[in-house]
């Protein structure tokens, strides 16, 4: 549909062809485990893990490309984070998912050291102010204590 009013609609297929093979892929994903309760656990904590890998990684690339200093920076200014090395959406989104993912196994299981990993992603949604994953958060979060 939007390939209709933009500007260049070649971003724009490429997008689209981007998102398509996503659905491919997890479409076949989910067909492989959507029969067992342990595959479909196991997929959800590899997620969940990936979105955290994401995320550890961003703050080292970052640390070490900008240094300490301006991670500080965005703390005492309270700036919000640029797209120098990754989109702040992509990034907080990632850490939205991994958030909720962690949310859902960490309410029927007892509670883990693992779980304060879930400080970093709150922290991340803080430094990078993104709606998109602020939003993540509060639906998840509300639709998992509805269902």
């Amino acid at each position: 549909m939007t390939l209709l009013w933009a500007l260049n609609t070649q971003l724009v297929s490429e997008q689209a062809d981007h998102l398509l093979k996503n659905m491919i892929g997890m479409f076949i994903i989910y067909y492989c485990v959507k029969d067992d309760k342990n595959n479909v656990e196991k997929l959800l904590k590899t997620a969940m893990w990936g979105g955290y890998g994401v995320v550890i990684v961003y703050i080292i690339v970052f640390a070490s490309k900008f240094g300490l200093s301006n991670f500080n920076a965005y703390v005492i200014n309270s700036q919000r984070m640029d797209n120098a090395i990754v989109n702040v959406n992509y990034l907080s989104m990632a850490a939205s998912f991994s958030f909720i993912i962690h949310l859902y196994i960490g309410l029927n299981e007892k509670f883990r050291i693992t779980n304060l990993a879930m400080i970093s992603t709150l922290l991340i949604l803080a430094f990078s102010r993104s709606r998109k994953g602020f939003a993540i958060v509060l639906l998840g979060s509300l639709l998992q204590q509805l269902y």
